[in-house]
């Protein structure tokens, strides 16, 4: 019994023994983060200490101009719409309801002469406004030339509505010679062939330079209407 409690056994119990206090003490293996971590650490601290180079900060303020300047510009152009639709609005109003007052002209042409009268002295004061309105002062000459004649022309087509009214003043007033009442639609045409040509033109100009307007806020002047020689 003795010899047998001596058997090879017993080192290999003790081997194994050791072993498990081995596999105790030493912690699990974990996945291999904290590596990575130092090294993707080791990468940002590298990225940090890089400075940009002289192209890329050169470029980079170029962009961060261009930027502002784009801004710059939008605002201007669109302060320069807000104030052609401002002022056009007051004529475009006026229209209307020398329009409307001349459909009652057979019954009231005292009303009609009025509101007739009130929209061609509107008009020809917006025309002048208009003119005085300035091109945005980011663009360059050329583009701020391009602006300033479209801006002239968009006058123009507002003293061509007060041009119509004081035609078709006459007529109210007793003038209802043939000549009279084909001057009256020949400026109506005239007046809003160009007020179509003012907003397309406008438009066309803002849009070249990124900038949108919505042209549905300008009206183009009211077919003629003048009282019958009844």
């Amino acid at each position: 019994r003795v010899a047998f409690m001596r058997t090879p056994g017993l080192p290999i119990i003790a081997a194994i023994a050791v072993g498990v206090a081995i596999l105790i003490v030493t912690p699990w293996p974990k996945p291999d983060i904290a590596p990575a971590a130092q090294s993707s650490g080791g990468g940002a601290d590298a990225q940090a200490e890089r400075r940009p180079s002289r192209a890329e900060r050169q470029q980079a303020n170029q962009e961060r101009e261009r930027a502002e300047n784009q801004a710059r510009l939008r605002t201007e152009v669109t302060a320069m719409w807000a104030d052609l639709t401002r002022i056009t609005k007051r004529c475009d109003d006026a229209s209307t309801a020398a329009s409307n007052g001349l459909d009652l002209s057979r019954s009231n042409l005292v009303h009609a002469y009025q509101t007739v009268q009130y929209a061609q002295s509107t008009c020809a004061s917006a025309g002048l406004d208009v003119m005085g309105i300035s091109a945005p002062r980011s663009l360059d000459r050329e583009q701020r030339k391009a602006f300033d004649k479209g801006l002239n022309d968009c006058g123009m087509a507002y003293m061509g509505k007060s041009v119509m009214f004081d035609r078709m003043l006459k007529v109210i007033n007793g003038d209802r010679r043939p000549s009279q009442l084909a001057g009256v639609q020949e400026a109506a045409r005239a007046s809003q062939a160009q007020v179509l040509q003012c907003v397309l033109t406008i438009t066309a100009l803002a849009d070249e330079q990124g900038v949108a307007v919505n042209e549905s806020t300008i009206q183009p002047a009211p077919r003629s209407r003048q009282p019958t020689s009844e």
